[in-house]
């Protein structure tokens, strides 16, 4: 079957597959490299992606999803994109910077695995919550199992990583 995936940045790619086959699959066979392969079960996050402004596993996604463009924007329009981590850093959005200096806050390290799902699941925290809380946090990040930062300093850094994204500078003490 045709399918044709739209990625940020006004890209496309046109793929012949199954509907049922794995995004996580179809991106990495079309040279998305940075889809790590993991649990395959969709709790690790090492192939997380941005689906529609949403942090999802892409090994659980079936690739005929994505034609199907049920998610509308704020203007009404219909809309599906992809965002690849690799996408995401080249953007270089606020929120991205908000969530390296929070990071880097934290102690945060990115040995380059689990990345994916580490930053986009703090992107979708601090883009669509107005507040947060450590137990949001500790909820969205309990089945990652990132090989190069511990739980409770990954909640930290997305706790920091949304306060300077919110502009909330002294919110940081009253977490204490």
């Amino acid at each position: 079957m045709q399918i044709k995936i739209d990625l940020v940045d006004e890209e496309s790619l046109q793929v012949e597959e199954s509907p049922n086959e794995s995004l996580q699959h179809v991106l990495r066979r079309n040279g998305f490299t940075s889809i790590k392969l993991g649990c395959e079960e969709g709790r690790c996050g090492n192939c997380m992606v941005l689906l529609n402004d949403h942090a999802v596993p892409s090994c659980k996604i079936p690739v005929g999803l994505t034609k199907v463009k049920k998610m509308k924007s704020d203007d009404g329009k219909k809309v599906t994109s992809i965002v690849t981590l690799d996408h995401f850093k080249k953007l270089s959005t606020r929120e991205y910077e908000c969530i390296m200096d929070g990071f880097d806050d934290a102690g945060i390290s990115l040995c380059g695995y689990c990345d994916a799902g580490k930053i986009f699941i703090a992107y979708d925290l601090i883009k669509h919550n107005k507040s947060l809380s450590k137990e949001m946090v500790l909820n969205a990040v309990q089945d990652l199992n990132p090989c190069c930062t511990d739980s409770e300093t990954l909640v930290e850094g997305i706790l920091r990583a949304f306060e300077i994204y919110h502009g909330r500078e002294d919110s940081k003490n009253e977490r204490r």
